[in-house]
């Protein structure tokens, strides 16, 4: 998996973005605290896929194959943000 680089001046130094979130902890809704575990997630409204590319105009070094998927809480209507590896299955 190759690294997309931001021409956007920072400031700051380059880190990689890679702290993805563990396949196995739910992703939480800050609007109403509701959970999802990663068989929920695939059942909630997708809003939208954000690609590598548009995330790596504003984000130093974020890697290629690595995408976010936004979804709608079925609680609150929030949008929920995940990040999804393109390349092979879900792991954050």
């Amino acid at each position: 998996m190759g690294i997309l680089r931001s021409n956007v001046p920072s400031g700051r130094t380059a880190s990689p973005a890679t702290d993805d979130v563990s396949g196995d902890r739910a992703t939480t809704c800050g609007g109403c605290s509701a959970t999802y575990p990663d068989a929920a997630w695939a059942s909630l409204s997708f809003i939208r896929q954000i690609e590598a590319a548009e995330i790596a105009r504003s984000v130093l070094d974020w890697p290629a194959g690595v995408t976010i998927e936004v979804r709608r809480c079925a609680n609150c209507g929030t949008s929920l943000a995940r990040k999804r590896c393109t390349t092979a299955s879900w792991f954050g």
